[in-house]
């Protein structure tokens, strides 16, 4: 079982833990999941988005 499906299965201990995004077609189709302590809003997961679509389409800012 690769790492990406074991994530699910996994308990989350972390109180901060807020779920997951999968991306389906970055910049077009998503999901959150909300499986922790706390669940973001909509606008909330809107704004994780924009911004995760930031950093993705501007990869010059990724070197350190």
């Amino acid at each position: 079982m690769d790492k990406e499906s074991k994530m699910h299965l996994d308990k989350h201990d972390d109180p901060d833990y807020m779920g997951f995004i999968t991306f389906d077609a970055p910049g077009r189709s998503f999901s959150y999941t909300a499986d922790g302590n706390i669940e973001l809003e909509t606008g909330e997961v809107q704004e994780v988005i924009e911004q995760l679509s930031e950093y993705r389409d501007s990869p010059k800012g990724w070197s350190l």
